[in-house]
């Protein structure tokens, strides 16, 4: 409990950021072998209620993850890569994204989406949990902070650009022929001219690759690396995905609280309680 208001008084974090912040210590002092109780999680989250009843405290931090589309990948996948100078730089020179990180980050972000992955679960990927099926890939999705570790399917795409399979590919094949080792870290740093770096890339780095590319595309929300999580959820939901399947790609809980804040959220003009009902 003191955790948590340490957290509300002394960080200001979001209630969002609170909550998620309680299921990873919890999970990682478990993992540990400490002994968490379960009446003091249900309390810490108790009091996060009553801090989602706070206009204040909810408009805390950056706000929920805007979610990202197929149709939005698209356009991230295709925009031009050129990059004005900015008025207050020294260097007046346009500049161009090198063609080895445009691909890294078509891979990064078409697979992002597919496994619905954090930034933390995508700088952790290896070249062997990445397995090319007739079907599409198999991806071992690695435990990260005490997370369970999760194997996803992913299906080949309708379109070429935003196909995960097919930018895998694309990728792998021109960071082995940079030389990249074979069995590495799926994805690897590249400068500003093209040189291909040789240790992992970091989270971070992971998370700017979509919003570096949302922001070339011209796209107007802030996105972030999350946005792809609640991208699958939203596309998902609207075709029709069973709850429970997006959850395991995802690697959600049955009572993730984001989760099933995403459904509601997304779900909220869908056979609402006043429509048709005569007004």
């Amino acid at each position: 409990m003191s955790f948590t208001v340490w957290l509300d008084e002394v960080k200001e974090a979001a209630p969002n950021s609170i909550d998620r912040r309680i299921t990873g210590v919890t999970v990682t002092a478990r993992g540990l072998g400490a002994t968490v109780p379960k009446e003091a999680t249900l309390a810490a989250r108790q009091l996060v209620k009553t801090f989602r009843n706070d206009p204040k405290r909810m408009a805390r931090g950056r706000g929920e993850a805007v979610p990202i589309t197929p149709s939005d990948l698209r356009k991230m996948n295709t925009a031009d890569r050129t990059r004005a100078p900015k008025s207050e730089s020294r260097r007046q020179r346009t500049r161009a994204v090198p063609e080895l990180a445009r691909l890294r980050d078509r891979a990064i972000n078409t697979l992002r989406f597919a496994v619905a992955g954090r930034n933390e679960e995508m700088s952790a990927l290896d070249d062997p949990y990445i397995k090319l099926v007739s079907e599409g890939l198999e991806v071992h999705v690695p435990s990260v902070r005490g997370r369970p570790p999760r194997d996803v399917a992913v299906a080949s795409g309708e379109h070429p650009d935003t196909c995960p399979v097919r930018c895998w590919l694309a990728w792998q094949q021109a960071k082995l022929a940079a030389g990249a080792a074979p069995g590495g870290p799926a994805f690897l740093p590249v400068d500003q001219w093209g040189h291909l770096g040789t240790v992992r890339l970091a989270p971070d780095s992971c998370g700017r690759a979509m919003t570096r590319a949302a922001e070339q595309a011209g796209l107007e929300a802030r996105i972030t690396g999350h946005s792809g999580r609640r991208g699958v959820v939203t596309t998902g939901r609207k075709k029709g995905e069973r709850a429970e399947k997006l959850r395991a790609q995802g690697g959600w809980s049955a009572k993730s609280a984001v989760f099933w804040g995403y459904v509601d959220d997304d779900e909220k003009w869908e056979d609402a309680a006043t429509d048709g009902n005569g007004l």
